[in-house]
């Protein structure tokens, strides 16, 4: 996939070379609206990665797995939270 976002928008490599070390970058606001999405060769929808962006929902299949573990643990340690957590409690 980073193959394809580098293709789609060879503008962006050079901003590579003003990359803090924090990761940080300025990005001139033409490149942002013309940044271009790789799409799906199937559908033709937009490619992201498997990942849970802020505000989607998490899968079932996926909150079911992690509910599992969770009650087989004797500890969770929690690492970024928005610190918006619903809580559980096994009855």
């Amino acid at each position: 996939m980073q193959d394809m976002i580098r293709d789609l928008n060879p503008g962006w490599s050079a901003e590579a070379v003003s990359v803090g070390p924090d990761g940080d970058v300025d990005v001139k606001s033409d490149l942002i609206k013309e940044f271009k999405v790789p799409k799906c060769p199937s559908c033709q929808g937009d490619l992201k990665p498997e990942i849970i962006f802020f505000g989607d929902n998490v899968p079932k299949p996926t909150v079911q797995f992690v509910l599992e573990k969770m009650f087989q643990s004797d500890a969770v340690l929690v690492v970024g939270s928005s610190l918006e957590v619903t809580l559980v409690i096994d009855s």
